[in-house]
C-alpha cells in the first residue's frame, strides 16, 4: 500500500575524492563531500540485452524523482501513478540510485515489469537505469519505508549489481541527505528487525545481522559477484533504446 503524504567501507571501488561543495545560494547543485566515493556502477550486459529486447522507460522529468527528506529525517518519493494525479508518497518499496554528487533519485516498485499497472499497460520497464541522468550512479538498491521511516535498505539491482561490500557507503549517502535510517542500519549491522506497524515495540533480534544472513536474498540482499558490465555511457545506452516510448508517464499514457 502506498501512502501519500560512518564512512564507506574501503574496497577496490573506492577512490579518493575531494569536496567540491558549492554554496546553495549560487543556484548550483551542492555536491556532497564524501571523503571516499566509489567509482561509477556501469550497466550490466545482461540488463542491457533485456532492455534492448523489451524496452525501457526513459524519463524527461528526472528532477521530479529526487528523494525528499523532511525535518526529522522522514523521506518521500514521487509516484506517477497516484490518483487523481501524480504525487509524493512515503510508504512502500522504492528503488533508488545515488549519483556522484550524493543526490538520491527514487521511484515506487509495484511490479517487476510494471506492465500490469492498469492505467499504464503500454509502459515499458521502469527500473534503476530509468533514474539515471548524465552519469552512471555510484550506489543503487531498494528500500522500504512506512510513513517516511526507512526500515531496510538492500543492494537489489540487476542493472547495476550493487556490491554488498559497499553497503556502508549506501547508508552514509542516505544519512548525508538527512534521512533517518537508524532502524535500517540496526537491521543491517545488528539483525534488529523493527515492525513498521508497531514502531514503538522492541525489535525482533535475528540470529545474524542482515549483512551476514545466509538467507539475505529473502530481503533482497545479494552477495558480491563477477558480472559483465558494458562500457556504454548513459547517453549511449539511451540511444540504443531509440524507438521505445520516452518521457514522463503522461506522454506514455497518451499512446493507449
Amino acid at each position: 500500500m502506498y501512502k501519500s503524504m560512518g564512512k564507506p567501507k574501503m574496497t577496490e571501488r573506492n577512490i579518493r575524492r575531494h569536496s567540491n561543495a558549492v554554496n546553495k545560494d549560487s543556484g548550483n547543485e551542492e555536491s556532497l563531500a564524501f571523503d571516499m566515493l566509489p567509482s561509477p556502477l556501469f550497466l550490466t550486459q545482461h540488463e542491457l540485452e533485456q532492455d534492448e529486447a523489451s524496452g525501457a522507460l526513459i524519463l524527461n522529468n528526472l528532477d521530479d524523482y529526487a528523494l525528499q527528506v523532511e525535518d526529522g529525517g522522514r523521506v518521500s518519493w514521487y509516484s506517477p501513478d497516484e490518483s487523481p494525479h501524480p504525487q509524493m508518497i512515503n510508504t512502500g518499496d522504492f528503488r533508488f540510485i545515488v549519483n556522484k554528487n550524493g543526490r538520491i533519485f527514487a521511484a515506487p516498485i509495484r511490479s517487476e515489469t510494471e506492465r500490469d499497472v492498469p492505467t499504464f499497460p503500454l509502459r515499458p520497464r521502469f527500473h534503476h537505469a530509468s533514474l539515471v541522468g548524465d552519469e552512471w550512479p555510484v550506489y543503487a538498491g531498494r528500500a522500504h519505508a512506512v510513513n517516511g521511516e526507512i526500515y531496510y535498505i538492500n543492494n537489489h539491482t540487476g542493472h547495476f549489481a550493487q556490491p554488498k561490500s559497499d553497503m556502508p557507503g549506501v547508508f552514509e549517502a542516505f544519512e548525508r541527505q538527512g534521512a533517518h535510517i537508524s532502524r535500517a542500519k540496526e537491521f543491517w549491522f545488528k539483525g534488529h528487525l523493527y515492525n513498521p506497524f508497531k514502531p514503538d515495540a522492541p525489535p525482533t533480534v535475528m540470529t545474524l545481522p542482515l549483512k551476514d544472513n545466509p538467507n539475505g536474498n529473502l530481503w533482497g540482499v545479494y552477495e558480491d559477484s563477477q558480472v559483465t558490465r558494458t562500457n556504454l555511457s548513459p547517453s549511449e545506452y539511451r540511444r540504443r533504446l531509440i524507438g521505445y516510448p520516452q518521457g514522463d508517464h503522461a506522454s506514455v499514457q497518451q499512446l493507449q
